[in-house]
């Protein structure tokens, strides 16, 4: 079983023109980012926080719990593999739940047990929105209803 998780393209020409796009890019994806910040063509700096992380702290993993059990929780509730996106500081484990063509709840877990979460627009639909954030939200009682015991505040 594949852990990635695609995004819901539109039945439109031009939804699965995306589509074939992106299947090409998607497996591209982290050495182009990493390639792209190395040369300054674009900036992931301007929306992280002082730990070099994106903003929507939920919590911090529960003493009871681990990253293991929140990332099977998250996977039995549909969640797959974040490859588009930005590497923050300390991220070990990125995950992401398409909810329509438009629109996906995004879930980070790092090495020192906090986790981040929010509800954004999805970059294949909608790649400067996303990149510029537009349209993020924070979501914490969603986030914090699907995780249940297994984090902290």
């Amino acid at each position: 079983m594949s852990l990635y998780m695609p995004a819901r393209f539109p039945r439109t020409i031009k939804g699965q023109v995306l589509r074939a796009l992106w299947s090409v890019y998607t497996p591209m994806h982290p050495f182009v980012r990493d390639f792209a910040l190395s040369l300054r063509i674009v900036n992931q700096n301007q929306f992280l926080d002082g730990k070099g992380r994106q903003p929507y702290r939920i919590g911090t993993i529960a003493p009871t719990s681990s990253a293991g059990e929140i990332v099977k929780r998250l996977i039995e509730r549909g969640y797959g593999n974040n490859f588009i996106a930005w590497h923050d500081a300390g991220e070990i484990v990125s995950l992401r739940l398409p909810v329509d063509t438009d629109h996906q709840y995004h879930v980070r877990i790092f090495a020192d047990n906090e986790v981040r979460g929010h509800y954004e627009l999805v970059p294949e639909m909608h790649p400067w929105k996303h990149y510029r954030e537009i349209g993020m939200e924070e979501r914490r009682d969603y986030f914090r209803e699907l995780l249940g015991d297994t984090i902290i505040s």
